[in-house]
């Protein structure tokens, strides 16, 4: 017993001897090539960088016809450089909207929100409401408090009990006809009982970012109708973004 341990002393030993002999970066080389890949391609934020969305809304009442508002538009999400906010000491991504009917009109000047691109997280600043989007390196069925920052009271209520959960992380999608190699979905609820449903969630693609929006929030007096094919019985809203073109 005594020789083998003295064997695999040796062995380390030369083991050791052989990193020094062969020089040291030889080894070191070896321990570099591995690198974490963070995510950050699923939220480019490059000035210029925009993603224009197909964009369907419907509203429903409790009445004949039940679509009160049937909408859809073009939107344009610019990311309009950066500036340096002295009163919160953060560097703050400018995202330009402009809205239009089809792609024949001009565009008309919608909103702006704000991001904020730190290292574990990125932050979004939409109406006054500060989200944590997506956090890094996204791994699968990882979850966390998107709406932390939110104040969940009054018309902002719904936002209670969200858990923002990535699924799909890395895999393929398509998307209103364009394929895209490396995509993630991030679910924030996905609540429903026979009278309520309460459905949120984004998809990411790599060098892209959002290019999938869901929201649905609607309630029926009838258990017996459906969700998917609302009858007059039934009031919410229905809102879904999906990628029309992008650059680069």
């Amino acid at each position: 017993m005594q020789m083998r341990t003295s064997l695999i002393i040796r062995s380390f030993l030369l083991g050791l001897m052989g990193c020094a002999i062969l020089g040291i970066s030889s080894c070191k080389d070896k321990t570099d090539e591995y690198t974490v890949d963070y995510g950050y391609e699923y939220y480019p934020t490059d000035s210029g960088h925009y993603v224009i969305y197909d964009v369907d809304s419907i509203i429903y009442r409790n009445a004949d016809p039940q679509a009160i508002d049937s909408v859809s538009f073009q939107l344009k999400e610019l990311y309009a450089g950066t500036f340096f906010d002295t009163a919160q000491n953060q560097l703050k991504y400018r995202i330009e909207y402009q809205r239009r009917k089809t792609a024949n009109d001009p565009w008309q000047n919608e909103r702006v929100w704000y991001a904020i691109k730190e290292q574990t997280n990125i932050q979004r600043i939409e109406n006054d409401i500060k989200f944590i989007k997506l956090i890094f390196p996204p791994r699968q069925n990882a979850t966390w408090d998107g709406n932390i920052y939110a104040a969940k009271t009054g018309q902002f209520e719904y936002l209670n009990d969200w858990t923002y959960t990535y699924q799909n992380v890395d895999q393929p999608a398509t998307i209103n006809g364009q394929t895209f190699d490396k995509t993630l979905m991030v679910s924030h609820i996905g609540d429903s009982n026979l009278i309520e449903l309460l459905k949120s969630r984004e998809m990411y693609a790599k060098g892209v970012g959002l290019i999938y929006k869901e929201f649905v929030q609607m309630e029926k007096q009838d258990v017996n109708s459906s969700f998917d094919n609302p009858q007059k019985n039934t009031q919410g809203v229905r809102v879904i973004w999906q990628v029309s073109s992008h650059n680069p």
